[in-house]
């Protein structure tokens, strides 16, 4: 109670003491103060650390590396970055600083960091591509003008629908269009073309300076290169595309090793064909180096004039032109001399990024004038060319009498850049490709008898016949066992082993005691080299490659009006001619691997000269099957007679090819004792080197067999002996393909024995190498056919459970290997 409500007067007898605070009240009192000075406390405590978390979490945020968020020129951190909330692009202009007018923001002032807002979504998106890896499937097509981008995205999804590979398409512009807006404008349907698009444009990339965009476009193909690893860049010609774009984008595909390819302004649906390679057809975009090695043969000029001129109406754009060698004979008129003197090479139409190195004529002059041998007309062919790479160094063979059509080099670059480079042929390639050839032959490797093209029906897969059900008469590529002399591109890593064989083919031809010309297996008006060619061919299983093309669409024209003889047939020169200044004659052979040509042989057969393809026409339209180049498994292979080889049978012919060379020519028969201990060596084959089917020189190229080997070896043999006799008790009247075009090749061969027969139709030196009995041919011939029939099936339901178990994996996201193209052939449903 208050001390106002008690009575405090002293005469009441009451003293004021009882009121006086007492201790408690005293020490409550006294604290009070102090709680609450300690809770005050206390609460600006934890604001102060309250603000100093604060401030440390911003200045730790601001230090951090985001992965895409740059400043000019920055990298990013490898590995994949864990995706954040997106945030928000910044819009309208940055600030400006002082001294900026309006001018100069017209003129892209901004130089601040680099940010991009879509592209980590869309890379975090392509995990399942594999793009962690070096070697993958990604392609892309980059593009910074929106007119470049028009141009390229029909290639994109094109390409995307053959489903070979992976395809990004990333837009790196100075526009802030949105990217929905780019596509619907060009009208792409995202269900029907599979491109994962990318947008690699920064914040204010309106206002970016050039410097900036230049290095936003290099820092894009770093964080690109970071999660995709893209085998090839597409991009638009350079002088339509934004320079700042041309510029970082090369920077930063130099310093990561990435193939450019550049598509030629106006020239896109030229190169559609490129939508059908593979990845790794594409990395090697720029490996392939081709010689054009051209014999100018004696008074023929004018056909080397009109060759030359249809060389230089070609179409090399976005491409690298060849290297031009041109051999002269002699005696070269002055007619020719000044129009190669006035040659541009390459020609001005050709791709402008080469033209830097514009020199690529090599000149050859002939200094003797005599009649050479055959043998030493082969060995100046030979050495007119030698890969500087071997691999990538490739040969076109091209006769004076040849005109080319402008679409030949395409033609030749998809086919060389599909069976060479792509990661499906480079280890399903059952048919030892050696080369591409240009024309599609009109005879028999005997020259009188009409050549047969393979048409629909032989195909090695159903797919084909699918794809082009009701053309069961239309023609097909094919692989042939026989060289070609007049347009044919020959791969470098052939060359070395050839080489090796011609200088070792003629030592064991002088090593012989009586030595005996073998008949030529060729028409007399090819050049002697070809025989060369066929032996090596034969003892390792090497095919040609050759074009089926429609009447209206040739690759080549040989013009046989102006027809000259090869350089060793040539008549020997006259006394006029020595008078003339004629070197002397040289002296007669007494004896060549071949039989030489009459003085004045033969003319080859008269060929209907077809119209060339025209450059109107793009590749893609001439080709069979879509442009889709079939896998050389699928193929028809044809035997140097012709014959249509079954599946498999290209192995055996080879190995008892080889087998009998190595006896007959190789030496090996006398060398080991006995040409049965030929049967029972393992021979060492070296990469190119044709050692091993010759017994002579240092070094042993053999080793021993094994007990095991040599009984298997027996077993074979004999079953192929029971195969042979089971064959020749066959059918007399069964009527096989080809059978009279086989017994008109080896009555061809004979006839030109000139004497040299011992009696029964062969040669000493080709009792190895028996011709069989048309009987005998009629029987192998229908077993054969039977044979062939059985195996097409056969690859027919391979293809279909190799086809089903590929889609499967498709399905569940697994990667298909190299080991089968995917959807080869086949367009995937849009």
């Amino acid at each position: 109670m208050g001390k106002h409500v008690l009575s405090t007067d002293e005469e009441l007898g009451k003293r004021d003491d009882d009121h006086i605070p007492g201790t408690a009240r005293a020490w409550s009192s006294k604290k009070l103060p102090l709680a609450v000075h300690y809770r005050r406390r206390r609460v600006a405590s934890a604001i102060i650390s309250g603000l100093l978390v604060w401030l440390l979490y911003h200045v730790f945020t601001a230090t951090q590396s985001d992965p895409f968020d740059d400043y000019v020129g920055g990298a990013p951190p490898g590995g994949h970055p864990v995706a954040r909330d997106r945030p928000v692009a910044p819009r309208g202009a940055p600030p400006m600083t002082a001294g900026e007018d309006d001018l100069d923001v017209a003129k892209h002032y901004y130089n601040g960091r680099i940010k991009y807002y879509e592209l980590g979504e869309s890379l975090h998106a392509i995990s399942k591509t594999n793009g962690h890896r070096p070697e993958n499937k990604n392609v892309l097509f980059a593009a910074s003008h929106l007119q470049s981008v028009s141009t390229l995205i029909p290639l994109a999804c094109e390409m995307a629908k053959w489903n070979r590979n992976n395809v990004h398409f990333a837009i790196m512009g100075r526009h802030d269009v949105a990217l929905s807006d780019i596509l619907e404008i060009n009208g792409v349907d995202l269900e029907g073309c599979p491109v994962y698009w990318h947008d690699a444009r920064p914040d204010y990339v309106l206002y970016s300076s050039d410097l900036r965009a230049e290095m936003s476009t290099a820092a894009a193909m770093t964080h690109i290169h970071t999660f995709m690893h893209p085998q090839a860049v597409i991009m638009d010609d350079s002088y339509r595309e934004d320079v700042f774009f041309v510029k970082g984008l090369r920077t930063r595909a130099n310093d990561e090793n990435i193939p450019v390819i550049e598509i030629p302004m106006d020239k896109a649906e030229g190169l559609e064909w490129l939508t059908r390679l593979d990845s790794a057809s594409l990395k090697a975009w720029h490996r392939p180096s081709i010689d054009v090695l051209i014999h100018a043969s004696p008074q023929a000029t004018g056909s080397l004039v009109r060759l030359i001129k249809s060389l230089q109406e070609a179409d090399y754009s976005g491409l690298k032109p060849p290297r031009l060698i041109i051999e002269l004979p002699a005696n070269t008129d002055t007619f020719t001399l000044q129009f190669l003197e006035r040659l541009v090479w390459p020609p001005p139409s050709g791709f402008r990024v080469l033209l830097h190195n514009p020199d690529q004529v090599i000149l050859r002059h002939r200094i003797p004038n005599s009649k050479v041998s055959g043998e030493e007309a082969s060995i100046r062919f030979l050495e007119s060319f030698y890969p500087t790479t071997k691999h990538d160094s490739h040969v076109l063979l091209l006769s004076s009498n040849a005109q080319l059509s402008p679409l030949y080099y395409h033609y030749l670059l998809f086919h060389l850049l599909e069976y060479k480079y792509s990661a499906y042929e480079g280890y399903n390639s059952p048919s030892h490709l050696l080369g591409i050839s240009l024309e599609t032959p009109s005879y028999y490797l005997n020259g009188t008898t009409p050549f047969n093209a393979p048409t629909l029906s032989a195909m090695r897969s159903e797919k084909y016949t699918q794809l082009q059900a009701g053309h069961e008469d239309a023609l097909v590529p094919f692989t042939w066992q026989a060289p070609n002399a007049h347009a044919a591109l020959y791969f470098g890593d052939f060359w070395p082993e050839l080489h090796s064989f011609l200088s070792l083919r003629l030592a064991a031809f002088r090593r012989q005691t009586k030595p005996q010309p073998r008949p030529r297996s060729l028409h007399e008006s090819e050049p002697i080299w070809t025989e060369y060619f066929l032996e090596l061919m034969r003892a390792r299983g090497y095919f040609l490659h050759f074009p089926s093309l429609s009447d209206s669409d040739a690759l080549v024209a040989l013009h046989g009006e102006l027809y000259t003889p090869p350089e060793e047939a040539l008549p020997a020169p006259t006394d006029a001619d020595a008078a003339a200044g004629a070197d002397a004659p040289a002296p007669s052979e007494t004896a060549a691997p071949f039989l030489v040509a009459p003085d004045t042989p033969a003319a080859p057969p008269l060929a209907a000269e077809p119209p060339l393809a025209p450059l109107t026409r793009p590749l893609h339209q001439v080709l069979p099957f879509d442009a889709s180049a079939p896998e050389l498994r699928h193929l028809p292979q044809l035997a140097h007679t012709g014959e249509e080889l079954e599946v498999g049978a290209s192995a055996e012919a080879t190995e008892e090819v080889s087998l009998k060379f190595r006896r007959s020519v190789g030496g090996c028969a006398e060398v080991l004792g006995g040409e049965a201990e030929v049967g029972k060596r393992e021979w060492i084959v070296s990469e190119g080197s044709a050692r091993d089917l010759f017994c002579f020189g240092e070094g042993d190229v053999w080793v021993e067999k094994d007990a095991e080997e040599e009984e298997e070896g027996k077993k074979k043999g004999a079953a192929g002996e029971k195969k042979t006799s089971a064959r020749s008790e066959g059918k007399e009247d069964a009527t096989p393909p080809r059978t009279k075009t086989e017994s008109d090749i080896e009555a061809g061969a004979e006839a030109k024995t000139n004497g040299n027969s011992n009696g029964d139709g062969k040669t000493d030196t080709d009792t190895e190498i028996e011709v069989l009995t048309q009987d005998a041919a009629d029987a192998m011939a229908e077993s054969t056919r039977q044979q062939v029939n059985a195996g097409r099936a056969a690859a027919a339901a391979a293809d279909r459970e190799s086809e089903s178990a590929r889609r499967s994996k498709l399905d569940s996201g697994v990667e298909v290997e190299s080991e089968e193209r995917p959807d080869k052939g086949l367009r995937m449903a849009a």
